[in-house]
C-alpha cells in the first residue's frame, strides 16, 4: 500500500506456494478474498492530535509462481497488531502468531477471548486459501508478550514460541512455572 509494511513470516504449502504474514500502516493495502478487507486501527492515528501509528497484521497468500495473489486479507483489531509467524498445516490450514495491543482483536473459538495486559501475543488459524477465520485467540498474561514463530505439530495443533514479562502466563503441564527474569521465552503447544 501507499505507508510502510514488513514481512516478517514465510511459509510454503504442499505445492510450494509462498504464504506470509506481517504488518501494514496502509489502508490500500491489497486484499484479495478477505476475512478482513479493511483495516480495523481506529485507536491509531497520524493526523493531529498526533496518536501512536498503528500496524494490523496481514496474511498473504500467492499463486505457484508468485506473481498473483490467491487471497490476501488484514488481521487486526483497533490498535497494533504484527503478524510474526506463519506456518501451514498438513491439511492446508494456515497457522499464523503475532502481537496485539488491540481489545477489539478478532477472537473466534478462543482459549482467552480478552487481552490479558498491555501486548498479548496472538494464534489464529484460517481455513486452506485464507477463506475464513476458523480459530483465533489472545495469549497472554497481565504484562507483555509476542509470538516470534508458530510450527504444526504431525499430530496435533500448532506450536508457538516467544517471550513473556507475565508472571501469570497461562500454563498448562508447564516444565517450569512462574517467570525466572525479566522476560522469559514461552513455548506453547495448542490443540
Amino acid at each position: 500500500g501507499t505507508e510502510s509494511e514488513r514481512g516478517a513470516g514465510i511459509a510454503l504449502d504442499a505445492r510450494g506456494r509462498a504464504h506470509v504474514t506481517g504488518s501494514t500502516q496502509s489502508a490500500d493495502f491489497p486484499t484479495l478474498r478477505a476475512v478482513q478487507p479493511t483495516s480495523a486501527n481506529r485507536s491509531c492515528r497520524s493526523e493531529p492530535p498526533a496518536q501512536e501509528l498503528c500496524d494490523d497484521a496481514f496474511v498473504t497468500g500467492f499463486g505457484l509462481t508468485g506473481r498473483r495473489l490467491t487471497f490476501s486479507t488484514y488481521l487486526g483489531g483497533n490498535a497494533a497488531d504484527q503478524g510474526l509467524g506463519i506456518a501451514i498445516g498438513r491439511r492446508g490450514a494456515i497457522h499464523v502468531a503475532g502481537a496485539t495491543d488491540s481489545r477489539t482483536f478478532p477472537t473466534r473459538n478462543a482459549f482467552q477471548p480478552a487481552l490479558g495486559g498491555g501486548i498479548d501475543a496472538f494464534v489464529a488459524r484460517l481455513s486452506a486459501g485464507g477463506r475464513r477465520l476458523e480459530a483465533s485467540s489472545y495469549l497472554g498474561g497481565a504484562e507483555n508478550e509476542r509470538a516470534n514463530a508458530i510450527a504444526t505439530a504431525p499430530a496435533g495443533g500448532p506450536v508457538t514460541a516467544g517471550r513473556t514479562e507475565s508472571p501469570d502466563f497461562p500454563t498448562a503441564r508447564a516444565a517450569r512455572r512462574g517467570l525466572g527474569g525479566d522476560y522469559d521465552a514461552f513455548l506453547t503447544k495448542l490443540r
